[in-house]
């Protein structure tokens, strides 16, 4: 690998990296097979290349990629894309088998992204006029952004929202925070969008206080629902300094 400044990071089978060549500007970002076998009887693997900055920027004048993520079958790629400096982000998703750009209309202002674990379905979400992220949104392969679903809406100027999936690939974490105080949702996305369990850490006092919000509106019951669907599953308290945090842990944990 020739270039400089370049980061990978695995996930079986595949090793995915990102490096600028030589005599470029821009990245690019790759991805070769990683196995044993591999290695052993077919020497060196061929380097795919999924997606090169350079090429983007010599068709629009510039390039700012934001966010890159991998579908979990690795068959899709979803980025968001500034081709003009206003720092405003469009989704596209490429279809990494054969390289064309999955159709659909122009989404602006993109932020973070999140594959479920079908491969079919992307969270993702879109700021304001003053480049806050503000809400959470689901779209489908195959669809257009007219039928994308909006799934949670921040409401107060003082947080933005972002969305990340858990390691083990069964959640979708969203996370909203401030200056003072976070709240984070986890969306059961095999069950429903509706089953949602919030947690809020208040500043009072110089002392950070967790509680228990319960599940979403619609279906707002006692933390008990979680403890009743849950097997091994339980909570524990963390702390660093003065931040006080619960962590949910899903090792072995599935819904009844």
């Amino acid at each position: 690998m020739v270039g400089a400044r370049h980061s990978w990071w695995l996930v079986l089978p595949r090793l995915y990296y990102q490096y600028i060549p030589e005599g470029k500007e821009y990245p690019l970002l790759c991805r070769r097979l990683e196995t044993i076998l591999c290695n052993s009887r077919e020497g060196f693997p061929k380097e795919q290349i999924l997606l090169d900055w350079n090429e983007v920027a010599e068709k629009h004048g510039y390039v700012h990629v934001g966010t890159c993520r991998v579908s979990p079958d690795h068959n899709f790629l979803a980025y968001t894309l500034d081709t003009t400096g206003s720092e405003r982000f469009i989704l596209q998703i490429k279809d990494l088998r054969n390289g064309s750009i999955v159709p659909r209309l122009p989404v602006d202002g993109v932020v973070s992204l999140a594959w479920a674990q079908d491969s079919k379905t992307l969270f993702y979400t879109i700021s304001d006029e003053n480049q806050r992220p503000c809400r959470v949104l689901c779209t489908k392969l195959g669809s257009d952004n007219t039928d994308d679903v909006l799934v949670f809406t921040e409401g107060d100027s003082s947080f933005c929202v972002d969305i990340t999936g858990t390691k083990d690939g069964k959640f979708i974490t969203v996370n909203s925070n401030s200056r003072t105080s976070s709240e984070e949702g986890i969306f059961v996305f095999f069950l429903s969008f509706e089953y949602v369990c919030i947690r809020y850490f208040l500043f009072v006092m110089f002392t950070f206080i967790a509680f228990i919000a319960g599940l979403c509106d619609r279906c707002r019951q006692p933390i008990s629902w979680l403890a009743k669907n849950t097997k091994a599953c339980f909570w524990s308290t963390i702390f660093f300094g003065t931040s006080l945090r619960f962590i949910l842990y899903s090792h072995e944990c599935s819904f009844k």
